[in-house]
């Protein structure tokens, strides 16, 4: 039985990787940070991973390079997916330490652990469609230029010349995964589709009346986080370790997103949705739309659902939740 060690596991992109790689015969690690001491473990993670007697819950944090050596050491794994992420746009000392400690301090703990094996894993790293930020190249593909422009978008670039130094030096299997954005009914309010959609039902039950939103011109290319797991997966089956853009190469506007929610509840958004000033981002990321001909051609990886699918899913979901 292969083993698999998720750093992340809590998350969207965590929880959707440990129910594949189950489904195809591993025994998962799954390593999460409690946010809660009063929480059970069972909280953090759908009832179809605790079902399994091959997914092993394992408490850490990913801002300790110390504790992801030891544990790649223990357990010697044979694929690590490296999917923390700390999500800090703004210039300030302590979002800097932050964003540098889980996005990029981790990783050097587990390619130190896989330079130092004689039997090293396969690494996968999940970098971010914001080294892109301030491109002026559209779409984007694995030879773009990185051109961040925040804090979460440079330390993903670090992390990815990081990645490649030790590949070229110590010859490890190490890769990153250059993720757009992608959701699914797993997504916290953070992030803008799943407010919508999250708002959108408030409002059709009753429970609110309006919905405060920034930019509703700005575009995204949305994809799905059950195609991006598979695609990671994909990634470290390959012959040779290779970084790839994964993501639709569609994009679409927050308006086309909002109109579409609020349609499929019979609901007119004019009448409930207020652009807000405050909520526009100052310096947001130029068009960000993925070029994903190399992982297409190489992995023969393509999106499978659209994104007005995901979005039922959501809708789906934040209904059930009220059993509606």
């Amino acid at each position: 039985m292969k083993r698999a060690l998720v750093i992340g596991a809590k998350g969207q992109d965590g929880s959707y990787l440990s129910e594949l790689l189950l489904v195809k015969g591993y025994r998962v690690h799954a390593v999460y940070r409690p946010t809660n001491p009063g929480i059970s473990v069972e909280a953090y993670f759908p009832s179809s991973l605790q079902n399994s007697g091959h997914f092993l819950p394992v408490t850490g944090t990913a801002s300790d390079p110390v504790f992801i050596q030891k544990i790649i050491k223990e357990l010697s794994p044979d694929e690590i997916y490296y999917l923390c992420s700390n999500h800090e746009l703004d210039y300030s000392l302590d979002n800097y330490k932050k964003s540098r400690a889980v996005n990029l301090d981790g990783l050097s703990g587990a390619l130190n652990a896989l330079a130092e094996s004689s039997n090293p894993g396969r690494l996968f790293y999940a970098s971010s469609s914001n080294i892109f930020f301030n491109t002026k190249i559209s779409p984007q593909c694995e030879n773009t230029a990185h051109t961040p422009g925040t804090l979460y978008g440079f330390f993903k670039s670090a992390a990815m010349s990081l990645i490649s130094m030790y590949r070229e030096k110590f010859g490890i299997y190490a890769c990153s995964g250059i993720l757009y954005n992608h959701e699914s009914p797993r997504r916290t309010d953070y992030f803008l589709p799943k407010k919508i959609v999250s708002a959108a039902v408030a409002i059709k039950l009753g429970q609110n009346a309006k919905l405060q939103i920034g930019d509703l011109a700005a575009m995204r290319d949305w994809g799905y986080a059950g195609d991006f797991v598979r695609a990671m997966w994909l990634m470290l089956q390959a012959e040779h370790a290779r970084d790839y853009v994964i993501g639709t190469g569609i994009t679409r506007s927050v308006e086309w997103v909002v109109d579409f929610v609020f349609s499929e509840l019979g609901l007119n958004w004019r009448e409930h949705v207020a652009s807000s000033h405050k909520l526009i981002r100052t310096s947001d990321a130029r068009e960000l739309k993925a070029d994903i001909t190399r992982i297409k051609t190489d992995l023969g990886w393509e999106p499978e659902m659209d994104f007005s699918d995901v979005l039922k899913l959501m809708i789906r979901h934040e209904l059930d939740k009220a059993n509606i």
